[in-house]
């Protein structure tokens, strides 16, 4: 690297000489007779970058902006690149958050990732066709950015693009584009339309939504657009970050025949109350349901094997959730900070708990392990949950001890209650019909009831052992020529 001390020149065949103080403005290298510039030392406000440089008497051409290039200009208002230019490195102008236009020159093909990155100021982008790519989170966080001029020539859209690009409405796509990573829009609060050109191969809007040209992956819902959504039949897999960000979406009705949901889907969807996944769902990824403070009650169908890491990580408002019997593997923080979590019951089959998979659940008071000891269990699961009591089956293998939870300041007890069914344990009592059940101390449980074993059950009350014992009485035995009882953990 070297300080330039030559005229910059306008052209290959012309050089204008610039004052002296703007020769010891740009930092460059040289590679193959072309130069990347590595550094800019001037005063800022509106920098034309110079399309030539003379280096020793030859005139090189300026075909690059190198990583990081402007980081040690805090002013920089505008940016005019010559036609010369064709890529800009990662970083080159992030961070530049007074920055407020840039004008391309009609050379460039690439635009690096975290080219913009937190360009907080920029207002709008005409990207020209020479573009090919634009690379991950290239314009990531312009929160001003209203205005995206994408011309018909750009290729490949890098995930992240223009996430979190508050203040952008619309979006057309041209028919060029043939390469989306993922959340290309994720967190633009402000986006109501995707609009993709007719002739695009590849992906296709429907009522502003964006997805790929068959139809059977959701890439992008607008995150400005508020309400219910129904997610069309047919569509098979969300694309991650596909609805990350919508503050507004109140509901989601999923098809059948849905199958995958992609990492952080529906992370920050604030006002996303319930979820019901169908009994197609097979797989959802990590962070799927992170920060989704208004949820309150989710059901996971049989299908489902393994929960994500953070997968309902700070859902304050989940009171309720349902893990079926075929779950093998919960991961890592999958429910921490649950502040309405009160009882959770883990399956039988469950082998694997992820790190502080239930951390910082304050009000958890029971979690009902209905299978043996799991066999992979990460570090503290139940911490600084400290009223949480981890209960076993009596007759399930390895929990002897319990040194495991005593440092988490967990108790560890035997879920035992018993029915008595003899003299002045079990009949009719004060004209009601009952029995006592006897177990653990202060033991939490359900009665349920039904008049088909194999029919449907009726939660009756819940109820605690104080002291061991409680007797339980049915007011409406006689509605019934036959009941049958049965204890259940809440």
């Amino acid at each position: 690297m070297k300080t330039n001390q030559n005229p910059i020149g306008i052209c290959l065949l012309a050089a204008a000489l610039l004052p002296a103080v703007a020769r010891a403005q740009f930092d460059y290298a040289a590679d193959n007779g072309a130069l990347t510039i590595t550094g800019y030392q001037g005063p800022g406000g509106t920098v034309s970058v110079p399309g030539v440089i003379n280096v020793n008497g030859t005139n090189l051409p300026v075909v690059s902006i190198g990583t990081r290039a402007f980081d040690a200009c805090t002013n920089l208002t505008s940016v005019i690149l010559p036609d010369s230019v064709v890529s800009l490195n990662w970083g080159a102008f992030q961070y530049r958050s007074s920055l407020t236009n840039v004008t391309f020159g009609s050379g460039l093909a690439s635009i690096g990732g975290d080219a913009f990155y937190f360009c907080t100021s920029l207002t709008g982008i005409a990207i020209p066709g020479s573009v090919t790519n634009i690379w991950p989170q290239a314009f990531y966080h312009c929160t001003n950015l209203t205005v995206v001029t994408i011309a018909n020539g750009v290729a490949a859209v890098g995930e992240s693009a223009f996430a979190y690009c508050s203040s952008l409405t619309n979006v057309t796509l041209p028919g060029s584009l043939t390469n989306l990573g993922t959340g290309p829009f994720a967190g633009c609060t402000s986006l109501t339309n995707i609009t993709v050109a007719a002739t695009n191969p590849a992906f296709c809007s429907v009522a502003g939504v964006l997805f790929d040209r068959s139809q059977t992956t959701l890439i992008q819902y607008p995150g400005g657009l508020a309400g219910s959504y129904q997610i069309p039949a047919g569509v098979t897999n969300l694309a991650s970050s596909s609805f990350l960000g919508c503050a507004g979406l109140t509901a989601v009705s999923f098809p059948d025949g849905l199958v995958t949901i992609g990492d952080y889907a529906f992370k920050s969807c604030s006002a996303l109350s319930s979820v019901v996944l169908p009994g197609s769902v097979t797989d959802f990824g990590n962070d799927t349901f992170e920060s989704c403070t208004a949820l309150t009650n989710v059901i996971i169908p049989e299908s489902v094997t393994g929960i994500g890491d953070y997968a309902f990580s700070t859902c304050g408002k989940l009171t309720s959730v349902t893990i079926p019997d075929s779950i093998a593997a919960i991961g890592n923080y999958a429910f921490a900070y649950c502040a309405g979590l009160t009882n959770v019951t883990i399956p039988g089959n469950v082998s694997s708990l992820g790190e502080y998979a239930f951390a910082g659940c304050g009000n958890l008071e029971g979690a009902f392990f209905e299978g043996d000891y799991p066999l992979s269990l990460g570090p503290y699961i139940f911490y600084a949950d400290d009223s949480a009591t981890v209960y076993y089956l009596p007759g399930s293998q390895n929990w002897s001890g319990g040194s495991w939870f005593d440092h988490q300041n967990s108790l560890l007890v035997e879920w035992n209650p018993q029915a008595q069914t003899g003299d002045g344990a079990f009949g009719v009592r004060s004209d009601q019909f009952g029995f006592t059940i006897t177990g653990a101390t202060n033991l939490p449980v359900v009665v349920e009831a039904s008049t088909n074993v194999s029919g449907a059950w009726s939660v009756l009350q819940s109820l605690s052992l104080t002291n061991g014992a409680c007797f339980f009485s049915d007011p409406q035995w006689t509605n019934y020529p036959g009941r049958f009882y049965r204890l259940r953990s809440p």
